[in-house]
Protein backbone atom coordinates (compact mmCIF):
# COMPACT_ATOMS: atom_id res chain seq x y z
CA UNK A 1 0.00 0.00 0.00
CA UNK A 2 1.52 2.96 -1.06
CA UNK A 3 2.29 6.08 2.08
CA UNK A 4 2.72 9.60 0.65
CA UNK A 5 4.28 10.49 4.06
CA UNK A 6 7.45 7.75 2.74
CA UNK A 7 7.82 10.63 0.00
CA UNK A 8 7.72 14.02 1.51
CA UNK A 9 10.16 16.35 0.11
CA UNK A 10 10.88 14.14 -2.82
CA UNK A 11 9.64 16.63 -5.43
CA UNK A 12 12.43 19.30 -5.91
CA UNK A 13 11.70 22.71 -6.17
CA UNK A 14 14.15 23.31 -8.89
CA UNK A 15 12.70 24.08 -12.47
CA UNK A 16 13.45 20.80 -13.99
CA UNK A 17 11.50 20.67 -17.14
CA UNK A 18 10.66 16.57 -16.66
CA UNK A 19 10.38 15.46 -13.14
CA UNK A 20 7.93 12.67 -11.65
CA UNK A 21 7.90 11.09 -7.77
CA UNK A 22 7.46 7.32 -7.49
CA UNK A 23 7.23 5.13 -4.81
CA UNK A 24 7.75 1.54 -4.91
CA UNK A 25 5.88 0.19 -1.46
CA UNK A 26 8.25 -2.47 0.67
CA UNK A 27 7.46 -4.47 3.46
CA UNK A 28 9.76 -5.11 5.57
CA UNK A 29 10.30 -7.72 8.19
CA UNK A 30 11.89 -5.23 11.12
CA UNK A 31 9.52 -3.05 12.93
CA UNK A 32 10.10 0.81 11.90
CA UNK A 33 9.28 4.32 13.63
CA UNK A 34 9.48 7.74 13.58
CA UNK A 35 12.11 9.60 12.61
CA UNK A 36 13.41 13.45 13.09
CA UNK A 37 12.79 14.98 9.82
CA UNK A 38 10.25 12.41 8.41
CA UNK A 39 11.16 11.20 5.24
CA UNK A 40 12.48 14.79 4.43
CA UNK A 41 15.82 13.93 5.67
CA UNK A 42 16.46 10.75 3.30
CA UNK A 43 14.53 13.19 0.36
CA UNK A 44 16.50 16.03 0.51
CA UNK A 45 20.22 13.66 1.00
CA UNK A 46 19.05 12.46 -2.41
CA UNK A 47 18.01 15.31 -4.06
CA UNK A 48 20.70 17.62 -2.89
CA UNK A 49 23.42 15.07 -3.70
CA UNK A 50 22.03 14.69 -7.12
CA UNK A 51 21.88 18.08 -8.02
CA UNK A 52 25.73 18.44 -6.97
CA UNK A 53 26.58 15.45 -9.27
CA UNK A 54 24.92 17.14 -11.81
CA UNK A 55 26.36 20.49 -11.03
CA UNK A 56 29.96 18.65 -11.48
CA UNK A 57 29.50 16.71 -14.45
CA UNK A 58 28.12 20.61 -15.67
CA UNK A 59 31.35 21.72 -14.37
CA UNK A 60 29.59 24.43 -12.86
CA UNK A 61 29.94 25.88 -9.27
CA UNK A 62 27.34 24.14 -6.83
CA UNK A 63 25.86 27.41 -5.68
CA UNK A 64 25.34 29.19 -8.97
CA UNK A 65 23.96 26.05 -10.31
CA UNK A 66 21.21 25.60 -7.50
CA UNK A 67 20.02 29.68 -8.16
CA UNK A 68 19.35 29.30 -11.51
CA UNK A 69 17.15 26.46 -11.36
CA UNK A 70 15.39 28.25 -8.02
CA UNK A 71 13.57 31.22 -10.71
CA UNK A 72 10.75 32.20 -8.55
CA UNK A 73 12.00 30.40 -5.02
CA UNK A 74 13.08 33.80 -3.45
CA UNK A 75 12.87 32.32 0.13
CA UNK A 76 14.96 29.45 -0.55
CA UNK A 77 17.60 31.74 -2.54
CA UNK A 78 18.05 33.91 0.50
CA UNK A 79 18.62 30.86 2.57
CA UNK A 80 21.68 29.52 0.44
CA UNK A 81 23.20 32.86 -0.26
CA UNK A 82 22.63 33.78 3.93
CA UNK A 83 24.61 30.15 4.44
CA UNK A 84 27.38 30.96 2.10
CA UNK A 85 28.04 34.00 3.75
CA UNK A 86 27.78 32.78 7.05
CA UNK A 87 30.59 30.07 5.91
CA UNK A 88 32.82 32.34 4.19
CA UNK A 89 31.91 29.81 0.86
CA UNK A 90 35.14 29.38 -1.47
CA UNK A 91 33.55 28.70 -4.62
CA UNK A 92 33.22 25.02 -4.11
CA UNK A 93 36.50 24.92 -5.19
CA UNK A 94 37.89 21.28 -5.78
CA UNK A 95 39.83 20.08 -2.16
CA UNK A 96 38.24 22.78 -0.80
CA UNK A 97 35.95 20.36 1.91
CA UNK A 98 33.13 22.30 1.80
CA UNK A 99 29.71 21.10 0.55
CA UNK A 100 26.50 22.95 0.45
CA UNK A 101 22.79 21.75 0.74
CA UNK A 102 19.03 23.47 0.91
CA UNK A 103 15.22 22.11 1.37
CA UNK A 104 11.83 23.04 2.01
CA UNK A 105 9.26 21.68 4.59
CA UNK A 106 5.61 22.67 3.71
CA UNK A 107 2.98 22.43 6.57
CA UNK A 108 -1.09 22.67 5.76
CA UNK A 109 -2.96 24.86 7.56
CA UNK A 110 -6.22 23.55 6.70
CA UNK A 111 -7.53 26.00 5.37
CA UNK A 112 -6.03 26.03 2.18
CA UNK A 113 -2.73 27.75 3.23
CA UNK A 114 0.85 26.16 3.57
CA UNK A 115 3.17 27.42 5.98
CA UNK A 116 6.84 27.09 4.98
CA UNK A 117 10.29 26.31 6.41
CA UNK A 118 13.35 26.86 4.62
CA UNK A 119 17.14 25.79 5.30
CA UNK A 120 20.57 26.09 3.66
CA UNK A 121 23.30 24.49 5.41
CA UNK A 122 27.45 24.57 4.25
CA UNK A 123 29.11 21.62 5.85
CA UNK A 124 33.11 22.09 6.22
CA UNK A 125 34.00 18.48 6.25
CA UNK A 126 37.16 15.74 5.50
CA UNK A 127 37.61 11.97 5.89
CA UNK A 128 40.85 10.69 7.33
CA UNK A 129 41.25 7.35 8.60
CA UNK A 130 37.59 5.82 7.62
CA UNK A 131 36.23 8.62 9.96
CA UNK A 132 34.43 11.63 8.96
CA UNK A 133 35.45 14.57 10.31
CA UNK A 134 32.74 17.60 10.08
CA UNK A 135 34.65 21.05 11.18
CA UNK A 136 31.69 23.20 11.00
CA UNK A 137 27.78 23.61 9.68
CA UNK A 138 26.95 26.97 9.20
CA UNK A 139 22.80 27.29 8.62
CA UNK A 140 20.73 29.88 7.29
CA UNK A 141 17.00 29.29 8.42
CA UNK A 142 13.57 30.85 7.16
CA UNK A 143 10.71 29.90 9.43
CA UNK A 144 8.74 33.01 8.95
CA UNK A 145 7.98 35.33 12.19
CA UNK A 146 9.88 33.99 15.04
CA UNK A 147 7.47 33.86 18.19
CA UNK A 148 10.55 32.80 20.44
CA UNK A 149 14.27 33.30 19.29
CA UNK A 150 15.72 31.19 22.12
CA UNK A 151 13.52 27.93 21.66
CA UNK A 152 13.85 28.42 17.64
CA UNK A 153 17.69 28.52 17.94
CA UNK A 154 17.65 25.62 20.29
CA UNK A 155 15.97 23.57 17.58
CA UNK A 156 18.07 24.12 15.09
CA UNK A 157 21.40 23.55 16.86
CA UNK A 158 19.39 20.33 18.20
CA UNK A 159 18.42 19.11 14.17
CA UNK A 160 21.86 20.17 12.91
CA UNK A 161 23.66 17.94 15.65
CA UNK A 162 20.75 15.06 14.82
CA UNK A 163 22.26 15.48 11.19
CA UNK A 164 25.40 14.83 12.04
CA UNK A 165 24.44 11.46 13.53
CA UNK A 166 22.30 10.78 10.75
CA UNK A 167 25.16 11.77 8.41
CA UNK A 168 28.28 10.20 10.20
CA UNK A 169 26.65 7.56 12.85
CA UNK A 170 23.51 6.19 14.67
CA UNK A 171 23.06 2.61 12.25
CA UNK A 172 22.92 -0.67 13.65
CA UNK A 173 23.14 -4.00 11.70
CA UNK A 174 20.72 -6.74 12.46
CA UNK A 175 21.33 -10.59 13.15
CA UNK A 176 18.54 -13.21 13.83
CA UNK A 177 15.89 -10.16 13.79
CA UNK A 178 17.69 -8.53 16.76
CA UNK A 179 19.60 -5.19 16.57
CA UNK A 180 23.55 -5.95 16.71
CA UNK A 181 24.45 -2.83 18.77
CA UNK A 182 22.71 -3.67 21.87
CA UNK A 183 23.71 0.11 23.30
CA UNK A 184 24.06 3.77 22.36
CA UNK A 185 27.61 3.81 22.71
CA UNK A 186 27.68 1.18 19.84
CA UNK A 187 25.84 3.40 17.72
CA UNK A 188 28.51 5.38 16.37
CA UNK A 189 27.07 8.81 17.09
CA UNK A 190 28.82 12.20 17.50
CA UNK A 191 29.92 12.76 20.88
CA UNK A 192 30.52 16.65 22.75
CA UNK A 193 34.23 16.72 20.70
CA UNK A 194 33.18 15.52 17.38
CA UNK A 195 30.53 18.39 17.49
CA UNK A 196 31.53 20.94 15.18
CA UNK A 197 31.51 24.61 15.34
CA UNK A 198 28.40 25.93 14.83
CA UNK A 199 26.42 29.02 12.95
CA UNK A 200 22.93 29.63 12.64
CA UNK A 201 21.39 32.89 11.14
CA UNK A 202 17.34 33.50 10.46
CA UNK A 203 16.18 35.29 8.22
CA UNK A 204 13.74 38.25 9.13
CA UNK A 205 10.49 37.70 7.88
CA UNK A 206 6.78 38.36 8.21
CA UNK A 207 5.51 35.28 6.97
CA UNK A 208 3.37 32.84 8.90
CA UNK A 209 5.63 30.77 11.77
CA UNK A 210 6.84 27.66 10.76
CA UNK A 211 7.93 25.00 13.74
CA UNK A 212 11.21 24.62 13.27
CA UNK A 213 11.64 21.37 15.04
CA UNK A 214 12.25 19.03 11.90
CA UNK A 215 14.15 21.38 9.56
CA UNK A 216 17.28 21.94 11.26
CA UNK A 217 18.29 17.80 10.01
CA UNK A 218 17.03 17.77 6.89
CA UNK A 219 20.03 19.51 4.75
CA UNK A 220 23.35 18.33 7.33
CA UNK A 221 23.66 14.73 5.71
CA UNK A 222 23.83 16.10 1.77
CA UNK A 223 25.98 19.20 2.66
CA UNK A 224 28.39 16.79 4.75
CA UNK A 225 28.58 14.36 1.32
CA UNK A 226 29.17 17.27 -0.78
CA UNK A 227 31.57 18.78 1.30
CA UNK A 228 33.84 15.25 1.41
CA UNK A 229 33.23 14.83 -2.52
CA UNK A 230 35.03 18.43 -2.77
CA UNK A 231 37.75 17.10 -0.35
CA UNK A 232 38.54 13.49 -1.17
CA UNK A 233 36.91 13.02 -4.73
CA UNK A 234 34.58 10.29 -3.42
CA UNK A 235 31.10 10.50 -4.00
CA UNK A 236 28.88 9.16 -0.50
CA UNK A 237 25.65 7.95 -1.91
CA UNK A 238 24.43 5.88 1.40
CA UNK A 239 23.92 6.96 4.72
CA UNK A 240 25.62 6.89 7.12
CA UNK A 241 28.23 8.22 5.17
CA UNK A 242 31.25 5.49 5.98
CA UNK A 243 28.38 2.67 5.53
CA UNK A 244 30.14 1.35 2.03
CA UNK A 245 33.42 1.17 3.77
CA UNK A 246 35.06 3.87 2.39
Amino acid sequence: QSDPMACEGAMPLYHIPEKAVDQVPLTLRQPTARFRGQAHGYTAFFTESFIDELADVAGKEPLSFRVAMLEGEPRLVACLQGAVRLAQWGGGIEASGQGIACHQMELPTGSGAVRKGLIAVVATARQEAGVVRVERLSAYVDIGRIVNMSLARQQIEGGLMFGLAHAVGGASGYAKGRPIAGRLAQLGLPLLADCPKVDIAFADSNEDPFDPGELGMVAVAPAIANALFSATGVRFRRLPLISEGL
